[in-house]
């Protein structure tokens, strides 16, 4: 009796990535980004030209859209932090940057054509200004020389 043997089958090398191993990767890939994501968070570490711009860019949003509306709106500062009435909550600026030329009290500021406003952030010498004209915003960095 003769015996036939099967011919042994052809080992692929091109089997791709199973469903699971899809799923393993986008996982990693999600854990990755959500951890780089948090790491360049806005308010972790930011400096005074950030927060130097973050506050003129609330001045000259709330300004702008008082010109629109025609709703007056009014900034209140402090030492340790700014808000934009009847615009989201206070933003308080990190630990040991400062607005130096802010009342002491939350004093209520209108921002109109006629108000103009000009505050300085500062952390050591690292000194910038904000000023608003009634029209527009601007930012500007004080040399350690000029105060």
């Amino acid at each position: 009796m003769s015996r036939l043997r099967a011919a042994p089958r052809a080992v692929s090398c091109n089997r791709g990535l199973t469903l699971i191993e899809m799923l393993v990767v986008l996982a990693i890939i999600g854990v990755v980004s959500r951890a780089a994501m948090l790491s360049l968070s806005p308010t972790r570490g930011a400096g005074v030209e950030v927060e130097a711009r973050r506050l003129a860019g609330a001045i000259q949003s709330a300004a702008d859209a008082t010109l629109v509306s025609d709703h007056p709106v009014a900034l209140r500062a402090d030492a340790s932090g700014y808000q934009i009435d009847g615009q989201g909550e206070r933003h308080l600026l990190p630990e040991g940057i400062v607005l130096a030329d802010a009342p002491l009290t939350a004093a209520s500021t209108p921002l109109s054509e006629t108000a103009a406003i000009d505050l300085t952030i500062a952390r050591g010498d690292d000194v910038w200004a904000v000023s608003f004209d009634g029209l527009r915003t601007t930012v500007s960095r004080i040399a350690p020389n000029r105060r």
